[in-house]
């Protein structure tokens, strides 16, 4: 989380940058559109280059899918990964979670991968009112090594993105890459990267999800479909393609 004076200063900074610089490069079209209609940036300078994504997420499932995974999961598993902070949504998830327990059959944990944020509170509350019979198969991991990420990764039945606002959605992107079944939250950016590679489902309560995951859990085909259309879309974004838009906002910046 930011303290107010980060927040202040990050305004103070941004408002700074719009003003002086020539370019200015964003990693989505949802962003460029934020910067002009909340702090009226220039259009005209502002570029939309996507992030790439590390080639190594592609052969995860290969590398890792014999590894240990060790924080008491020993059973299929819908996983999260970022801050858990209030706009990454995580409460309704773990409402979702409760209704799609509901289903004597699932017998999937929750796991949740990141270290606490903004507001953290709210998702303890939140927990501390699960039942006890689920609350044990809720796992919170807290921050942890990347070959710890890629082995919770490879073994991932579905990777859910429930969050309200992101300037991007790399997590969701690495998690289309490795092949996992990905639900993201309809909101502009994360639609606009994930595209038909995952679920939209609107998030604003908790059922719609809840359902989605049922339905891919019930649906092993329909898992396999979006595993495909997820690694096609992920292998879009590569890191090349990035470096050599940037370099040719760069040239046309020393040219002007």
């Amino acid at each position: 989380s930011y303290t107010k004076k980060e927040i202040i200063y990050q305004r103070f900074s941004l408002k700074s940058a719009l003003n002086k610089s020539q370019a200015i490069i964003v990693p989505s079209q949802t962003t460029k559109n934020d910067i002009v209609a909340l702090h009226n940036g220039n259009p005209d300078k502002i570029h939309v280059i996507p992030h790439g994504i590390d080639p190594t997420f592609f052969d995860i499932k290969k590398k890792y899918h014999t590894s240990p995974l060790g924080f008491g999961i020993t059973q299929q598993y819908i996983l999260f990964t970022g801050r858990l902070e209030s706009r990454k949504n995580i409460v309704l998830l773990i409402d979702a979670y409760i209704l799609l327990r509901q289903e004597e059959k699932i017998k999937h944990k929750l796991v949740l991968v990141g270290n606490p944020g903004y507001m953290y509170s709210k998702i303890e509350n939140a927990l501390v009112h699960v039942p006890a019979n689920f609350r044990r198969d809720i796992i919170e991991t807290g921050h942890v090594s990347e070959e710890t990420l890629k082995t919770l990764l490879a073994h991932a039945d579905i990777f859910v993105m429930p969050s309200l606002y992101e300037g991007f959605g790399i997590s969701a992107l690495e998690a289309m890459a490795v092949g996992i079944p990905t639900i993201v939250n309809d909101t502009p950016s994360l639609k606009e990267i994930v595209r038909s590679g995952a679920l939209v489902v609107s998030m604003k309560k908790a059922f719609p999800l809840a359902a989605k995951m049922s339905f891919l859990i019930h649906h092993p085909l329909e898992m396999t479909s979006y595993t495909l259309m997820a690694r096609r879309q992920a292998h879009t974004f590569t890191w090349e393609k990035s470096i050599s838009q940037t370099f040719e906002v760069l040239m046309k910046v020393a040219h002007q």
